[in-house]
């Protein structure tokens, strides 16, 4: 398997310091100003609950100095200034709420912001066009796209709260420092913190570069993971006793990753432990001397103490300002992946998806496609070569021919997901290419060979083929009547209000009977074109027999093509269409076709003597 380019977001060979700050800063301020959206109360009492406690852990060392030195100087507590013991209760009153206020805000800000930072990354998925979506490139910014804003948007404005916090204690202490003691000291305070954060800012850009060079592989991984532990998989893996092979594969795949990651944390645990302990000297260094200047007379009591609480708080500042920043670092090349997908343009553009009524046309509509010509990216030959086909109004009209020649790439076509290399295709005399989505979604109903099983109930499951009538009863009964469903109703005792599939404590059905709740969705829409992919593929001899049996009247006052390779089912057909090399090669009605003798004959023939013999 071919790994897929990593986009330039992953290029960490780009990445200078002064570039990555910048883009920090800018990530920073969009995660913000998302996070606004979110939960902009939360957000403004998280912001303001900083800045209490900034000036607050700022102002405390001051009036414990004061009040230290009046109770020192004056040899009692009733001389100490009453407004210094108000101030400080007052102040570590304040303290103590801001940071309550910080704890309950951040959760808020976590259960409203994370949900809806991956709503925005489902949205804007929707709005990409299809052909990304079949990229795997594309599947691998996604997936990691879709993890980061679960796990690290709401993390990283955090963090960057954290440090603007930590900023305005470290002014403080600084400007205490400054106050109370020498400016040498000052730069040893400054290279005490930087020292441990430098080395973490190098572990983490190796860390990255593991996790960007395995990108592919966990994403193997993540597939095996599923593969081994979805219900759908579960009875094919253990009746082919492949699960010990699979789990040997999930293995296989993570160990370069997990070395990597083990050889960066063995790399820089002793750079860290030197740099820590190299820290501890730099800040002890001073302490020492502002000791020695105070037993010498220099200095009071409460000079001491407060050269010793500011030290210590600018830092403890400094140190949380460069451990935020060094998360920010760590988590920006991920951020840097989310906003490139947020930032990729609107390719479709929805404003109401939701169906509409006014879109539908008025007259069942005949379909034609002329001189279509399409190529998969990167394919050395066309699937489509100058496709001409006409569909009479009101006609059905059946595709057939062999798997894998673009019988499912003309649907994706009709509907609008890829766009034509060349040629038209008209609905009603309409160019369906100059028309939005939402219209050719509303007059062109589709049901897919590979149809989606919702883990939903009847209702949800049936009424989202036309979700404004998805509350209507009577209308979900008609589309499950027409697809002969009412035997599945009747095994289910809570009727369409009855939950479908094992994911939430459903019923399971079978694949026949998924196929018939494909079909009832189908029915719930009103367009005027439908296209049928392989509508009897799951279904048993005698079910198809039954939807061969209604078919007339599912179609009746519309125009629909069915794509098969069951010519049983092909035979309902007006007509049959014989696709192959990317054209249309035989066309007529059953009987024209046998009496032409040339492919559509042969294979009937065959497939006739093989249900005869089987």
């Amino acid at each position: 398997m071919t790994e897929p380019e990593i986009p330039d977001a992953f290029d960490l060979a780009r990445m200078t310091l002064r570039a990555s700050i910048g883009g920090m800063l800018g990530n920073g301020r969009r995660m913000l100003r998302l996070l606004e959206q979110a939960a902009p109360r939360a957000l403004l009492l998280l912001i303001m609950a900083a800045v209490v406690e900034g000036v607050a852990t700022t102002v405390l060392p001051y009036s414990t100095k004061r009040i230290i030195d009046a109770v020192n100087l004056a040899g009692g507590i009733a001389t100490v200034p009453l407004i210094w013991m108000i101030v400080e209760a007052c102040v570590v009153t304040a303290q103590t709420m801001a940071r309550s206020l910080t704890s309950y805000q951040t959760g808020v800000l976590e259960v409203r912001g994370t949900p809806f930072l991956v709503a925005r990354v489902l949205e804007k998925v929707n709005r990409i066009a299809y052909p990304h979506i079949e990229s795997p490139a594309f599947v691998d910014k996604l997936s990691r796209a879709r993890q980061d804003a679960a796990q690290l948007g709401v993390k990283y404005a955090l963090h960057v709260v954290t440090a603007g916090r930590a900023l305005l204690t470290l002014a403080g202490g600084l400007a205490l420092l400054v106050w109370i003691s020498p400016l040498w000291t000052v730069p040893l305070v400054a290279t005490a913190a930087a020292l441990p954060f430098a080395i973490e800012v190098s572990r983490a850009r190796r860390s990255f570069e593991v996790e960007r060079n395995n990108l592919y592989r966990n994403r193997q991984g993540w597939y095996l993971e599923w593969l081994l532990s979805a219900p759908d998989q579960a009875k094919e893996i253990r009746a082919t006793g492949i699960s010990k092979w699979l789990l040997d594969l999930y293995a296989t795949i993570h160990a370069p990753f997990i070395a990597g990651q083990i050889a960066v944390a063995r790399r820089y645990f002793d750079r860290g432990l030197l740099a820590t302990l190299s820290a501890a000297v730099l800040q002890y260094g001073p302490y020492g001397y502002f000791v020695l200047i105070t037993v010498r007379g220099e200095r009071t009591i409460g000079d001491l103490l407060l050269f010793v609480l500011s030290f210590r708080q600018a830092t403890l500042a400094l140190g949380q300002l460069l451990s935020a920043f060094a998360a920010a670092f760590e988590a920006h090349p991920y951020l840097s992946n989310l906003f490139q997908l947020l930032d990729h343009p609107d390719e479709v553009i929805d404003a109401d998806p939701s169906p509409k009524a006014s879109h539908l046309l008025s007259e069942v509509p005949d379909f034609e496609v002329s001189d279509v010509w399409f190529s998969y990216p990167g394919a050395k030959q066309p699937v489509l070569r100058g496709l001409d086909l006409h569909v009479r109004a009101g006609e059905t009209l059946a595709i057939v021919g062999r798997n894998g020649i673009g019988k499912t790439t003309l649907v994706k076509l009709v509907l609008g997901l890829h766009q034509l290399d060349r040629g038209t295709i008209k609905l009603g005399g309409i160019d369906t290419g100059a028309r939005t989505a939402s219209w050719r979604r509303d007059n062109i109903g589709v049901v897919f060979q590979d149809f989606v099983r919702y883990q939903f109930s009847v209702r949800w499951n049936v009424g989202m083929g036309w979700c404004p009538d998805a509350d209507d009863g009577a209308a979900v009964a008609r589309a499950l009547e027409m697809a002969q469903a009412g035997a599945i109703l009747e095994q289910l005792s809570a009727g369409i209000e009855s939950p479908l599939g094992i994911a939430f404590g459903g019923r399971n059905l079978s694949g026949g009977q998924w196929q018939r709740i494909a079909l009832a969705r189908l029915f719930m829409r009103r367009s005027l074109l439908w296209i049928l992919d392989e509508p009897t593929s799951a279904m048993d001899p005698e079910a198809e027999e039954q939807v061969v049996r209604c078919f007339r009247q599912w179609t009746a006052g519309r125009t629909a093509i069915v794509i098969t390779h069951r010519f049983s089912t092909a035979r309902i057909a007006d007509r049959i269409a014989v696709f192959d090399d990317g054209r249309i090669t035989e066309i007529g009605t059953h009987d024209e076709l046998i009496a032409a003798g040339r492919d559509y004959a042969k294979i009937f023939t065959r497939q006739a003597q093989s249900y005869a013999t089987g």
